[in-house]
């Protein structure tokens, strides 16, 4: 059972050893056929604290933004924090997006000069849930974690096409899977083998960074 953000804090101090896996866990992987996902061997740099739709979520080096707790495992080793630990959620947080982000003046002209030498790298990952040729699907979405996407999505699906699913005397679907492309990282939908027209991409949150 994954632990509430409250939970979290009262046993785990800033800097905690743990292994993240930013977009998918393992054991979600092979249900699903991917073989590429991210993990990172780091600490804790926040404490927890919950998204506005109320996933648990903390930072870790390395990484901006939060991670799910879902995708986090804490490393049992006594290891003493790396850095005191804030007094309170908000300063947590003003520290986490500090060291992730550059801060730019409002009134600031942002000029770009072509001439250094940048790379771009992927800062995080999120996943796209729509359906194709279709403008009455309303389950378009962005969603932080990947077997939110897939659920999210199916149930959209289901509701668009048959109904609303909590009503009784519903037309129900059939077997509802999602076929992996691993070479586009993305997902279809089927419905009793029948393609859906609905799509996960996992679309990269992209920076650059000076060379």
């Amino acid at each position: 059972m994954t632990l509430t953000a409250e939970a979290w804090n009262a046993r785990y101090p800033i800097g905690t050893p743990v292994t993240a896996y930013p977009d998918i866990r393992p054991e979600y992987a092979t249900q699903i056929g991917a073989t590429d996902y991210p993990r990172l061997e780091t600490r804790t740099r926040s404490v927890a604290w919950n998204l506005g739709h109320g996933t648990p979520v903390v930072a870790v080096d390395g990484y901006a933004g939060g991670i799910s707790l879902e995708h986090i495992d804490p490393h049992t080793e006594d290891t003493p924090p790396t850095r005191p630990e804030p007094a309170d959620l908000a300063t947590a947080l003003e520290e986490a997006h500090a060291s992730s982000t550059t801060p730019v003046a409002a009134a600031d002209p942002i000029v770009i000069d072509l001439a250094n030498t940048c790379r771009l790298t992927d800062a995080s990952t999120v996943y796209l849930a729509y359906m194709e040729d279709s403008d009455t699907w309303d389950g378009w979405g962005l969603y932080a974690i990947l077997p939110d996407a897939l659920q999210a999505a199916a149930a959209d699906y289901a509701d668009h096409e048959y109904g609303y699913q909590d009503e009784p005397d519903t037309p129900r679907p059939g077997v509802l899977a999602w076929l992996p492309n691993p070479h586009r990282k993305s997902w279809r939908l089927t419905d009793d083998g029948t393609d859906t027209g609905v799509v996960v991409d996992a679309t990269p949150v992209r920076t650059f960074q000076e060379a």
